[in-house]
């Protein structure tokens, strides 16, 4: 028997075009995780906003990334099972980790509707010039042809003014019945991944984030309908702050303002002058403590908020369009909350929290009452701080005054303007400290009257009980009214007592304002007659009636030197209760010479 060869050869696959659907379906089987992958595109393409605009016809994802040109589209886009994100592990420009996989977007969009507008506006190196493609996919052919490579896609190329901003837009229509109303929440809520509050923060305080050559971070938009008001999730979960400081810097005025969740005017507001190396700061911190019902009515899952805060949390500086390491990274204590938090330190350590809002030695020594005991730590946290740090070339220069940037560019050198940044920075998170504490007490207050009011009312209806019950001898009654008007007595009594105590803690308080402010204002006050001292001597050396004014000059700057020094000793040790044994011939000798 022999053989018959009938045919003999070489073969290629045929890919069918439905493993595009079958490929959607499976990797894409709820229509919030193939939004989000579109999103992680974005991200990926080094975006610093993704806009994402749904209604009941269509779903289009915007965004401001780098991009595809012809040569990525062709080569990327439309190759099936090559994904350009295996090429590098980080992003071309912010050096973002890549966080989409092996080309899902382009399944996604197929998933989600039956037919796709891309549009996609990128450098293009070969003829050095902005490009934007347009290109319109109609799932219905592939699905109807049984080759895949034989569906034309239609495209359109053209040049494209350098006005025109780089970013991608993705329009899906005629979309599947099921996904007409989806899930919004559970897409701001996966997305949380990527999203950063610097941005957002940015924004909030005027600035244009298109200026920062680091990465300025990630924006998600979220709207329904092309007419609707636009949501930032940032913006969403930053806003659910429990208390937030503002600060601004201009010369030597410094205005520091807290306000608490929902009130547009601040609770607690410092306006005052500040000697400085800085001359100008902006800073928004935001405090964000674990409370029941801190993101009640948010449209993002409350536990991934936490771990968003967690993640992105710390004070970041930004030297006009540089983020500043290591501050505000990786858990960094720059402002030492968290070794004071470990410590228990009772201490306030900025300048103005000891001028402006001082303890007293009770409040000190309670652990309800100092508020440094409430200091937030850097993981509850998220801020932003702008400064303008010296320039190379003058920075180079000898005693130069202002934020110096570090050898290793790692921080600032921690001279004046440092210790500056420091205390203006550290003052606003102990106010945020000093605010928590008192809304606390007031809120503690208010309880307090709400219970005494509510045994008022107990106390009378009991009363009333038992005058009115016949089974009581009137003896046995006496008796049980009295003991239950003791009772109610002894309740208002100590309510009394709670609010003088608070009243002379608040008088303590004001003592140590003063002391401050005497210390601050008659300092510069004096540091002027000094100066002006100085001049008249050297006029005393031309003219003998400037040297005798001179010496009288100096006797009485003198006086009202010890004078200040004794006035604030007085008044601070008039809410302070010494902690050890001290002579008191000095102190006498003192007030002799300053009294006569």
């Amino acid at each position: 028997m022999t053989n018959s060869i009938l045919d003999q050869g070489h073969l290629s696959f045929r890919v069918e075009s439905r493993i595009l659907r079958e490929l959607g379906e499976r990797l894409d089987k709820r229509p919030e995780v193939a939004i989000v992958e579109l999103i992680k595109n974005a991200y990926d393409a080094d975006a610093t906003e993704c806009k994402l605009i749904h209604d009941s016809s269509s779903i289009s994802v915007l965004d401001d990334g780098r991009g595809m040109n012809l040569q990525e589209f062709t080569n990327g886009w439309m190759r099936i099972g090559t994904s350009s994100k295996e090429i590098s592990e980080i992003s071309e420009k912010f050096s973002r980790r890549i966080t989409g996989a092996k080309g899902i977007g382009r399944f996604a969009v197929r998933f989600l509707g039956r037919k796709l507008h891309l549009e996609s506006v990128a450098h293009a190196p070969r003829i050095n010039h902005r490009t934007r493609i347009t290109a319109n996919f109609d799932w219905r052919k592939f699905d109807e042809n049984e080759d895949l490579g034989e569906v034309q896609v239609p495209y359109l190329l053209e040049r494209s003014d350098r006005s025109i901003p780089t970013g991608i837009k993705l329009k899906v229509s005629n979309l599947r019945i099921n996904l007409e109303s989806f899930d919004l929440n559970k897409v701001r809520t996966s997305s949380i991944g990527v999203i950063s509050p610097l941005s957002s923060l940015l924004i909030q305080m005027g600035e244009r984030i298109d200026k920062y050559q680091q990465d300025p971070g990630f924006k998600l938009k979220i709207q329904r309908g092309e007419g609707a008001t636009d949501s930032d999730v940032a913006s969403l979960i930053l806003d659910k702050f429990t208390h937030r400081a503002k600060l601004k810097l201009n010369c030597e005025r410094f205005d520091l303002r807290v306000f608490k969740h929902g009130d547009e005017k601040p609770y607690f507001r410092i306006f005052d002058t500040y000697p400085n190396h800085l001359k100008e700061l902006d800073a928004d911190i935001r405090f964000f403590p674990r409370r029941k019902g801190a993101f009640a009515k948010l449209p993002v899952d409350g536990r991934r908020a936490y771990s968003w805060i967690a993640k992105n949390s710390g004070v970041a500086v930004f030297d006009r369009n540089f983020r500043i390491s290591p501050y505000g990274m990786d858990s960094n204590d720059w402002l030492l909350t968290d070794a004071d938090a470990a410590r228990n330190r009772r201490n306030p350590r900025s300048f103005i929290a000891e001028k402006h809002f001082p303890m007293s030695v009770g409040e000190r020594g309670s652990t309800s009452e100092n508020w440094m005991l409430r200091l937030p730590l850097s993981a509850q946290l998220i801020g932003l701080v702008s400064v303008k740090g010296q320039r190379v070339k003058d920075a180079e220069q000898e005693n130069v005054e202002g934020l110096i940037a570090s050898a290793d560019r790692e921080g600032f050198v921690e001279n004046e303007a440092f210790n500056n940044l420091f205390d203006l920075i550290r003052s606003a998170v102990e106010a945020i400290a000093y605010v928590d504490r008192r809304i606390q007490l007031e809120q503690d207050k208010k309880r307090r009257e709400r219970l005494v009011e509510s045994i008022k009312e107990e106390a009378k209806f009991a009363i009333a009980q038992v005058q009115n019950n016949p089974d009581i001898s009137n003896s046995e009654k006496n008796r049980i009214i009295r003991a239950i008007s003791q009772t109610l007595s002894y309740a208002v009594e100590h309510e009394e007592a709670t609010k003088e105590q608070q009243r002379q803690l608040e008088v303590m308080s004001l003592l140590g304002v003063v002391a401050g402010f005497m210390t601050h204002e008659f300092g510069i006050a004096l540091q002027e007659l000094e100066t002006t001292h100085t001049e008249i001597v050297e006029l005393g050396k031309y003219n003998t009636k400037f040297e005798e004014r001179a010496l009288k000059f100096a006797v009485q700057i003198d006086k009202l030197k010890n004078f200040v020094t004794y006035s604030s000793a007085y008044i601070r040790g008039s809410k302070m209760l010494p902690d050890k044994k001290y002579p008191a011939k000095p102190r006498i000798q003192q007030v002799v010479r300053i009294f006569g």
